[in-house]
């Protein structure tokens, strides 16, 4: 099963605490089998993350998702109302004004244009492996 979330993005930057989803800890922690893959921008001069959230799609089994889904800090991306209140709600806390609540939408919310002037894809950012 494969879902797009949103959440924090965590750690110093340092080699030990490099700068990840959040996402990461739990499936860690969940010794989730599938993959994840994560899209963080960051500043070129400093490698910070340009900001605070990020977008993960992650590929693993449902009693994986739904350990995800109970996370108070990690949000699925959904068609239905509830889930995209979410999304907007998350997104909110982080300073985003007028959020969007789809994953494409997020996804160019992190990256308005590529490098060569064109919209990213939410279809390129596939789990393959955290």
């Amino acid at each position: 099963m494969h879902n797009h979330y949103i959440c924090r993005v965590i750690g110093t930057g340092f080699e030990e605490d490099e700068y990840r989803p959040s996402i990461a800890d739990v499936l860690d922690d969940a010794r989730a089998v599938g993959g994840w893959a994560t899209d963080i921008p960051s500043n070129p001069l400093t490698g910070a993350p340009l900001k605070l959230w990020c977008l993960v799609a992650v590929e693993s089994e449902q009693a994986i998702h739904d350990i995800l889904q109970a996370q108070s800090d990690i949000v699925v991306i959904s068609v239905d109302n509830a889930a995209r209140r979410k999304v907007r709600n998350f997104l909110r806390s982080q300073g985003e004004r007028n959020p969007p609540d789809t994953s494409q939408g997020v996804l160019e919310r992190l990256h308005p244009l590529d490098g060569d002037g064109a919209i990213p894809q939410i279809a390129n950012l596939r789990a393959g492996g955290g």
